[in-house]
């Protein structure tokens, strides 16, 4: 059963979420590798090889890491307002980021 108004995109997992997250610059939860992750939602991708990925940092690192999506689970937004330290392309339209998704 699909949730109402969530899109999986044919990866099974439930991508308006991180979407929304990355938007309204909110944390999301997911679990990836077997671990448990709190990510700075940046950006949604596919890969050359088709494979879709999420471009993101966890709160704890200054960097840029690739998730990719099709491992990720447990996807769930938070509560949690993050400053971006990178630029944001899951927004519409925000002071100086014109990029759409």
């Amino acid at each position: 059963m699909t949730a109402v108004g969530l899109q999986y995109w044919d990866t099974g997992v439930a991508l308006e979420i991180v979407r929304f997250a990355g938007a309204n610059r909110l944390l999301v939860e997911f679990a990836c590798a077997g671990r448990s992750r709190r990510v700075e939602p940046y950006s949604l991708r596919r890969s050359s090889s088709g494979r879709l990925l999420l471009y993101g940092s966890e709160a704890a690192a200054n960097q840029v890491e690739v998730f990719d999506v099709a491992e990720m689970g447990d996807v769930r937004g938070t509560s949690t307002p993050f400053t971006p330290r990178f630029r944001v392309e899951l927004a519409v339209n925000r002071q100086s980021e014109d990029v759409t998704w």
